[in-house]
């Protein structure tokens, strides 16, 4: 249990599926900020034959006629060692910081930006934070079962710090799916985390299905929140994956680079 937990708490990746790419498992989320659609967050999961796991997540945003897009790249190995994180800005000569495996432990340095590197003992089993990003919070459902409450053991990116957040199990709720069927999902309320998010929403299946936060929220695409609010809208060019959110596809190990 703790080897498969480990795979699915994230771990930084320069392997990123292509924009093409149909592997894995693609996951598609609506943000919203006072009920309008602000963008989309996404997150596609390989888990290769080999036992290695590695997720490509983009999160697009607009705030009046400013847009931004942030990717990341993660990928663990399959004893759930870390070995790359990476988030930057989708634009030429982006910025953004790169995490990777490095004689025993990691290291982290800035991408096309003048961060200094450093160098972090134990942290290659920590789920990797990033307080920009909350498709990479799709990772820590699997950790979340019967018992209440869950501690889970990060490292953030921004601070370059460690630290646990804690995980309650709180009331069940109904959101509504894409095809209009009612959902059952359990609140999790976040405490001890970096970044705005406060409250994850779980199905039956260990499906992030949304996030409620300090700023915004984040529901499956053209799924409804319990209030009547629907999440629809965002990036029109974003990829719309069968089933109300997934892309079932099956593949193999994406390619892996520098």
């Amino acid at each position: 249990m703790a080897a498969a937990l480990l795979l699915l708490v994230g771990a930084p990746s320069l392997a990123r599926a292509g924009d093409d790419d149909k592997s894995g498992t693609l996951t598609v989320w609506t943000v919203t900020a006072e009920g309008k659609a602000i963008g989309t967050e996404s997150l596609r999961v390989v888990h290769s034959d080999s036992g290695a796991f590695f997720a490509s997540g983009t999160q697009k945003l607009k705030a009046g006629k400013a847009k931004t897009e942030l990717q990341s790249h993660v990928q663990r190995a399959a004893d759930g060692t870390l070995m790359k994180y990476r988030r930057v800005e989708a634009k030429r000569k982006g910025k953004g910081l790169f995490v990777f495996l490095r004689e025993g432990g990691a290291r982290i340095v800035g991408v096309n930006s003048d961060a200094k590197q450093a160098d972090l003992p134990g942290i290659l089993s920590q789920h990797i934070w990033d307080p920009a990003l909350w498709h990479d919070l799709a990772l820590v459902p699997a950790r979340l079962g019967a018992d209440s409450p869950v501690t889970l053991k990060y490292f953030d990116v921004e601070a370059r710090t460690s630290g646990t957040a804690t995980f309650t199990r709180g009331a069940t709720t109904q959101v509504t799916d894409a095809k209009g069927g009612l959902v059952t999902v359990t609140v999790w309320d976040i405490s001890g985390a970096p970044g705005t998010a406060r409250a994850l929403y779980v199905d039956g299946k260990r499906r992030l299905v949304g996030v409620r936060g300090q700023d915004r929220a984040m529901l499956l695409k053209d799924w409804t929140w319990e209030d009547g609010t629907k999440a629809s809208g965002g990036d029109d060019d974003e990829a719309k994956p069968a089933g109300g959110g997934d892309d079932d596809d099956e593949g193999g190990e994406p390619e892996v680079g520098p």
